[in-house]
């Protein structure tokens, strides 16, 4: 409870602070930092219950992802199949059962299922910079990219194995990359759960360029993990290439038939690095008893960590810009009032210039039009910005122009076109001589009656016609709309009784030394 913290936090031998805290217990449990720990514990409270159909962001042979938010503005995908299509189904509830039981970084996060009926619906975490295959056609990868996403690939493949799951189909087309480079394994329509590493799977012909000899050749032993090591030595071939693994004279697909099954594997490039080469020729181990394990991989030279430039925790924890992203962070005063404390009037707030994260997060954007000003009380000539979301002293050039309250106009302007899914709109506002001069008396706005009482209240305030009226962006923190105290967001003690719950270990250090060799979070005494 959030007692039972403010007694540990209060006591005087006590010296971590709940940030320290939570880099002991992200070091202890082997998470890479207190991001990972953060995005794990965020990960295991979203549950999708009421949520809305987005627009269609992919589409297979029988499914169909669309993009999925719920009422706290959170995105995820919606991955859909027709109760008809009995195969594709089949392999959605594949996804489902194995998925259900994953917890890790480096795997694509499963929320829930829907069944409405006529669709089977899976929610999966949402990853907008798509997959490693159209990463590379974009954009050619360094030597350092593959390694460092193949350090990855092998960190969720580690995860996996330990877990007894053999993915199956693994290829940069079902490897996920995150904006800040984060890999994600998905796609396991395919995968199967499997009991010791000696047992062999005969789950059907996948993926040809990527399978593994005892796969195609199903005398060999079929499918088990060192198929899916055979699997990654060509997925990372493909990551140096830019194409899928060639094979000579693969345009014959008999040949290549008889070339994937006799274990030659695909071509090589001369010009790859030495480092490079030999990792890609020990996954290509022609018999697959003679392949490194995951964790042999991981301690090749051209994934090793020590080669591997990766911020440490201390970075994390204290360089300002990488600890805003700490999820463990959300009060929103801390970003709401950032502009207005830098004396920096934006000068062009409108949904078209504000950005919003997969986790909701969301980031003002588009600063050409913004100045820097001394004080609350001056105000700025910037010239024309977008006129619907215009504030009438910006409008009437005779009047002050610039300053914070019209960012605080815009602001009002802005959560109307959220709410209503369209631009401002003014009465009479298709003349555009009445709109200029609605624009610039301050009057017409439509805000709808269909809004709840706070929201419309919250609205109004903002467009205030004269704006010595208008509130501050401290002010309206503080209203009951957006008041921080009616937001569901998990605070430090939250998370760290949340860790306790999942009785994760942790080792406190205090002012006197050493607290506690082996003690548990929850297990702390109480002072």
């Amino acid at each position: 409870s959030s007692q039972q913290a403010a007694a540990v936090f209060s006591n005087p031998n006590y010296r971590a602070s709940p940030e320290q805290i939570l880099a002991q217990i992200a070091r202890g449990n082997r998470y890479s930092d207190v991001n990972s720990l953060a995005r794990t514990i965020s990960r295991r409270r979203r549950r999708i219950t009421d949520w809305e159909r987005g627009d269609l962001i992919g589409k297979g042979s029988f499914t169909s992802v669309y993009r999925g938010s719920n009422e706290d503005g959170f995105f995820f995908a919606a991955k859909g199949v027709s109760r008809k299509e009995h195969k594709s189904l089949c392999h959605l509830e594949n996804e489902i059962a194995i998925l259900e039981g994953l917890d890790h970084e480096n795997i694509i996060q499963y929320y829930g299922t829907l069944n409405d009926g006529e669709m089977v619906y899976i929610f999966l975490e949402l990853v907008s910079h798509g997959t490693l295959q159209q990463a590379y056609k974009n954009c050619r990868f360094k030597e350092s990219q593959v390694s460092h996403y193949t350090r990855q690939i092998l960190q969720g493949l580690k995860y996996l194995h330990s877990c007894n799951v053999v993915h199956g189909d693994l290829k940069c087309a079902n490897i996920l990359v995150t904006e800040s480079g984060r890999i994600k394994l998905a796609d396991f329509g395919l995968s199967t759960s499997m009991e010791d590493h000696s047992q062999s799977l005969k789950l059907g012909w996948r993926s040809s360029y990527w399978t593994a000899p005892e796969v195609a050749d199903p005398k060999r032993g079929g499918y088990g993990f060192p198929s899916d090591i055979w699997s990654l030595g060509c997925t990372v071939t493909e990551m140096s290439t830019r194409k899928h693994p060639q094979y000579i004279n693969g345009e014959n697909p008999l040949k290549l038939d008889r070339a994937i099954r006799s274990g030659k594997g695909p071509i090589v490039p001369a010009y790859l690095s030495h480092n490079l080469k030999d990792f890609i020729n020990q996954c290509l181990q022609p018999d697959p008893n003679q392949r490194p394990t995951v964790a042999d991989l991981l301690a090749h030279p051209f994934v090793n960590e020590s080669s591997c430039t990766q911020p440490d925790l201390t970075e994390l924890l204290f360089y300002p810009s990488n600890f805003t992203r700490i999820a463990v962070s959300r009060n929103p005063k801390l970003y709401s009032t950032d502009i207005a404390s830098c004396k920096v009037v934006h000068g062009d707030v409108k949904c078209a210039n504000i950005l919003v994260t997969e986790s909701g997060r969301v980031i003002l954007a588009d600063f050409g039009l913004s100045r820097r000003m001394e004080d609350h009380s001056q105000s700025l000539k910037l010239g024309l910005g977008s006129p619907l979301w215009m504030a009438p002293e910006v409008a009437k050039l005779k009047r002050v122009g610039y300053g914070f309250p019209s960012d605080i106009w815009s602001l009002g302007c802005s959560v109307t076109e959220m709410s209503t899914r369209n631009h401002p709109q003014y009465i009479n506002g298709e003349n555009p001589l009445k709109l200029d001069r609605a624009i610039r008396s301050g009057k017409g706005l439509i805000v709808p009656d269909h809004l709840s009482h706070t929201l419309k209240d919250f609205i109004n305030q903002c467009l205030q016609p004269h704006p010595n009226q208008r509130p501050t962006a401290a002010d309206l923190l503080a209203h009951p709309f957006v008041n921080e105290s009616s937001c569901t967001q998990p605070d430090l003690t939250e998370l760290l009784f949340f860790c306790a719950e999942e009785k994760l270990p942790l080792t406190l250090r205090g002012s006197t030394g050493l607290l506690s060799h082996s003690q548990t979070l929850y297990e702390m005494p109480k002072y």
